[in-house]
């Protein structure tokens, strides 16, 4: 479940002149500025605004918004706009930019070492297969020749990706007597085309 909404952070608190309008008391009011930023999981993403209130010590009276006396939002206003917005309001979006390019090297690797594993085969390499739109199955490599592999079809397809893993964990016990053959360049074109997305390989 994505964690995400509003939050506010205490920048600031200024002491203002005057008496308090609630119960008259000289010199006890404050205002303080909070920064608004939106946020996912917790990170801040970007800022949303700021927002001011007054507070009066001794009674404790508050006053936010549109309740702000003339002269308190017109105090507020100039000193928000003085204040910066801190850098750290923007660590979601360093997050993301430094996660995009990682998650780009990643897959590069990933589709690398998988089309390595495909141009050298060894018996015992499970496919993972993507028959259709949400059918999944798993093929076993059982020979392999000078340019051309045979392999074993599953008796199982998977309407979810997480169920390859419970094909994987069935073992043997899950492929039927159905073989297939393929050349090194079907196996290369089918990754093209992504019908292959991974391939496991004991001890890696």
């Amino acid at each position: 479940m994505v964690t995400y909404g509003i939050r506010a952070r205490h920048k600031s608190t200024h002491a203002l002149p005057g008496p308090c309008s609630h119960c008259g008391t000289e010199g006890r009011v404050v205002l303080d500025i909070h920064q608004r930023y939106a946020h996912v999981f917790w990170i801040p993403v970007f800022p949303v605004g700021r927002r001011g209130e007054t507070t009066c010590e001794h009674c404790q009276e508050v006053r936010r918004g549109k309740e702000l006396h003339p002269a308190d939002r017109q105090l507020y206003l100039e000193l928000a706009k003085e204040d910066r917005t801190p850098v750290w309001m923007f660590s979601g979006v360093l997050v993301v930019g430094l996660l995009i390019p990682l998650a780009f090297w990643q897959s590069d690797r990933h589709d690398k070492a998988v089309r390595a594993m495909l141009q050298a085969p060894i018996p015992g390499d499970i496919y993972e297969i993507e028959l259709a739109s949400n059918r999944f199955t798993i093929y076993k490599v059982i020979d392999v020749q000078k340019d051309s592999v045979t392999v074993l079809l599953n008796n199982s397809e998977a309407n979810k990706l997480q169920g390859i893993y419970t094909l994987v964990e069935k073992g043997d016990a899950g492929f039927g007597n159905d073989q297939v053959s393929y050349s090194l360049a079907d196996l290369q074109r089918m990754r093209d085309e992504e019908s292959i997305f991974s391939v496991r390989r004991a001890g890696e």
